[in-house]
């Protein structure tokens, strides 16, 4: 039963050398301001007038 499971698992040293490393976790999106609605809402409304094919998504 040993023999088994020594066999099955893989060495941890190799393992973690030939698998490249994880990802960081995205970070929170910052709190909502009045400002940054307001960068948004003109930043969208020029998306918008730059591309008039895309289409249109409420947020």
């Amino acid at each position: 039963m040993l023999d088994e499971r020594e066999t099955m698992v893989a060495d941890p040293w190799q393992d973690t050398n030939s698998r490249p490393p994880p990802p960081p976790p995205p970070l929170p999106p910052p709190p909502p301001s009045p400002a940054s609605y307001f960068f948004l809402r003109v930043k969208g409304q020029q998306l918008l007038r730059e591309t008039p094919n895309a289409p249109t998504q409420t947020l």
